[in-house]
Formats: structure tokens, sequence, C-alpha cells
């Protein structure tokens, strides 16, 4: 006895000769296929796009010999703070998080916050 189903992408109510079956169609397989894989890449995207500016400006940083930075200045030049591919702990137990060669870490310093860079 085949069963009636909701498809996962179109909402249309279709006969699956199979239990495990989501879709109506190949076609509508293909869309919903399509829409994840959009949203992924554009995730991608917007990271690749926020770590380069992050390592862009610790290369700036580091080139001129400062260590620390405001974070409204860092945002200013384009800083993103959840780009990054690494959480690591200082010796104080800190989180610094990691882009390139660089470390970094987000820091209150009299009620102010501070992205304040290291170099292992």
């Amino acid at each position: 006895m085949k069963s009636k189903r909701k498809c996962s992408n179109c909402n249309k109510e279709f006969h699956c000769n199979h239990g495990n079956r989501l879709y109506c169609s190949n076609e509508c397989k293909n869309a919903k296929k399509s829409n994840s894989q959009q949203k992924v890449y554009r995730l991608l995207r917007e990271f690749r796009k926020g770590y380069l500016a992050n390592l862009k400006l610790f290369e700036y940083l580091n080139s001129i010999g400062q260590n620390s930075l405001p974070i409204n200045e860092a945002n200013a030049f384009g800083f993103n703070q959840y780009s990054y591919y690494g959480t690591y702990q200082d010796e104080r137990g800190y989180p610094m998080y990691k882009v390139g060669p660089y470390f970094f870490s987000i820091i209150k310093k009299s009620d102010k916050l501070f992205v304040t860079l290291s170099k292992p």
C-alpha cells in the first residue's frame, strides 16, 4: 500500500513508493540540494571575507609595531571577531583566536574593549 506524504521542498502531497522518499520528483530534490548548497557557499564567502579582512588588519598592525587596538577602530577597518579558525587559551586562561600566523584576543580595559594581537 502506497502512503501519502508531503514533499520536503514544495509541500505538495504525493504517493511514495518507498519508505524513505522525501521529494515528489527529482526536480524538487535537486532544487532543495541547490538551495542548501547556496546557503553553505554564502556562509563560506562571508567567513572568507572576514578572515581576509582580519589577516590584512593584523599584518598592518604588525608592520607598524602595534599590538592593541580599540575594537571600534578595528571594526572600522573591517575586523570581524567571528572569523578565525582555532580557539586556544593563553597562560591566564583567556581565549585566543587564530588567524593565519596571528593570535588575537578581545580584552576589556577600563570599560573599553580592545583587540590584542600576538604572534607565537
